[in-house]
C-alpha cells in the first residue's frame, strides 16, 4: 500500500493535516513523529482521538519514544511496522526488544550496519536517500546495495520522498537532490528505475504536501509503478525487471502499422522476449497474428505468462518457450521474427545507467564485445527460421551499424536501416535471399 503521511518537520503543518484527514474523510495515514517533543506528541496523540484516522500501519519511531507509545499505537491504530534511524545516529534511550520484529533500520547518512540489521526486523528503505547516494555517494549507495542483495534482508516498509533536478544544502550543510517536498509529479520518476522487490508493502509518501496533493501523486505512483503502458499494452516487471523503453517503443509502432496491411494470418516470433512487450504489443493491434514467445530466463517466461494474462490475450494465439535462442523451434518458419537482443558493448559498460547496471539482470542487456556476439549468432539462425519471404526486425545500438550492416551481407540479407525518434539508427529490417535459389 502507498500511505498518505502527516509529517512534523518545521512549517509541516501536522496541526492542519490532522484538521484536512477530517475534512478528507481519511481513515488510514503514516505517521512521522520524529521533529516533536514528548508534550506536543501529547497533542498530538490527543487530536488522532478524535480525528476520522483509524488506521496508522507504519509509524516513524523518535528515540525518546516509551514502550507505551509504541503500546498505543499497536492497540488503537493497528500499528503493523516501525522504523528507526541507526543507532550510530541517534542512540535509542528506552529498550525496544519487545517490539524488534516490528522495527526496521532506515538508510540515511549511515552506511548499513548488518549487525545492527539482525538485531531488528530488517530494513526500512528510503528510495529518495538511495537514489540520493547513488546520484552523490557513490560508495554508500554500493555498500548499501550489497548489504541488501547480499544478505536478502527483509524490506519492510519504504519512505518516499521527491529527487529535484538540482542540488541543495540541508540543514546540516550536506549536498542532496532528495527533498520533502514536491513541485511536480515527475520528481517521483527515480523510482521506476528500482526492482519491485526493493518495494514493500508499506510505501509512505514522506512530504509536506498537502493531504490532497498526495492523494493526487499517490494515483500518479499507482499507475507508473511495476507497470509501463506500451502501445496501449500494460506491461508488468514484477517478476523480470526490465522496462521496456521508448526507442523501443517507438519502433514497433512502425512496425505494426506495416503489418497491419497484410490480410494472411501472420506466424511471428519473438525472440529475446523478457517482458513479452513486443509480441503482445503485436497480439493487442494484429488479431490475424500468432505469437511464438521464446527467452532462456525462466523468470522471464514468469513475467510473459503474468502479461499475457493481464493483456486477456487467448491462449490461442501463442506459445511460449524456454530456449536459447531457436534451439527449441525445430521446424518452425515465421513471417515476422521481432528482436530486442542484448547489444550493451563491453566497452560501453561505462555508459550505462547505474540502475540499470545494479538491477536489470544482464542477461537483458549485455552483448559482450563489440555488443555484437548475441547478434551474431542470431543472425546466423534466424535466417533458418523465415518464411520465404519472411523479414525480421531487430534492435541494435546506433554506433553498432556498420559491424551489423557487415555481418548481415555476410549472412545474405538484405537490410535496411532506420532510425528511432532521436534520429539515431535504432533498428533494421532484413529479408534473407539464399544466394542458391538464385543459380
Amino acid at each position: 500500500m502507498i500511505l498518505l503521511s502527516i509529517t512534523t518537520t518545521k512549517n509541516s503543518g501536522w496541526r492542519e493535516k490532522i484538521k484536512e484527514a477530517n475534512k478528507l474523510g481519511l481513515k488510514e495515514i503514516a505517521l512521522f513523529p520524529t521533529c516533536l517533543n514528548k508534550k506536543q506528541r501529547e497533542e498530538l496523540y490527543f487530536l488522532l482521538k478524535k480525528s476520522t484516522i483509524k488506521n496508522i500501519p507504519f509509524v516513524h519511531l523518535r528515540s525518546d519514544m516509551n514502550l507505551e507509545e509504541l503500546d498505543f499505537f499497536i492497540k488503537n491504530y493497528k500499528t503493523e511496522v516501525f522504523n528507526i534511524h541507526t543507532q550510530a545516529q541517534y542512540p535509542l534511550i528506552h529498550d525496544y526488544s519487545k517490539y524488534k520484529s516490528k522495527i526496521y533500520i532506515e538508510n540515511v547518512f549511515q552506511e548499513f550496519d548488518k549487525k545492527e540489521l539482525k538485531n531488528f526486523a530488517g530494513i526500512c528503505l528510503d528510495l529518495s536517500h538511495l537514489e540520493n547516494d547513488r546520484l552523490l555517494n557513490k560508495k554508500r549507495f554500493s555498500k548499501n546495495i550489497k548489504i541488501i542483495e547480499k544478505y536478502s534482508l527483509p524490506i519492510g516498509c519504504n519512505h518516499i520522498s521527491a529527487i529535484k533536478n538540482l542540488t541543495h544544502l540541508d540543514k546540516s550543510g550536506e549536498l542532496r537532490y532528495d527533498e520533502h517536498h514536491f513541485e511536480n509529479f515527475s520528481e517521483f520518476d527515480y523510482l521506476k528505475n528500482y526492482p519491485p522487490k526493493y518495494f514493500s508493502q508499506f510505501i509512505a509518501i514522506e512530504v509536506t504536501n498537502s493531504l490532497s496533493q498526495q492523494l493526487k501523486v499517490r494515483d500518479y505512483l499507482f499507475d507508473s509503478l511495476f507497470h509501463k503502458n506500451f502501445l496501449n499494452v500494460q506491461i508488468d516487471f514484477s517478476k523480470f525487471f526490465v522496462i521496456p523503453r521508448e526507442e523501443t517503443e517507438f519502433w514497433i509502432q512502425k512496425v505494426i502499422r506495416e503489418l497491419k496491411i497484410v490480410n494472411d494470418k501472420l506466424q511471428i516470433l519473438d525472440i529475446f522476449a523478457g517482458t513479452g512487450c513486443l509480441g503482445i504489443a503485436v497480439s493487442k493491434n494484429i488479431k490475424n497474428s500468432f505469437v511464438d514467445f521464446v527467452d532462456n530466463d525462466k523468470k522471464a517466461i514468469e513475467q510473459i505468462k503474468i502479461n499475457l494474462k493481464l493483456n486477456k490475450i487467448s491462449s490461442k494465439r501463442y506459445k511460449i518457450y524456454k530456449s536459447d535462442l531457436f534451439k527449441k523451434l525445430e521446424g518452425k518458419k515465421y513471417n515476422v521474427i521481432l528482436a530486442n537482443p542484448p547489444y550493451v558493448a563491453k566497452e560501453r559498460l561505462n555508459e550505462v545507467q547505474d540502475t540499470i547496471k545494479e538491477f536489470e539482470p544482464k542477461i537483458a542487456w549485455f552483448g559482450g564485445k563489440r555488443g555484437l556476439v548475441i547478434i551474431s549468432k542470431f543472425l546466423k539462425e534466424a535466417k533458418n527460421f523465415l518464411n520465404k519471404d519472411g523479414k525480421i526486425y531487430f534492435e541494435f545500438d546506433p554506433f553498432q551499424k556498420e559491424e551489423v550492416e557487415r555481418i548481415a551481407k555476410k549472412e545474405n540479407y538484405q537490410i535496411q536501416f532506420f532510425k528511432d525518434q532521436f534520429q539515431k539508427f535504432r533498428y533494421a529490417k532484413l529479408n534473407f535471399r539464399d544466394p542458391i535459389s538464385k543459380i
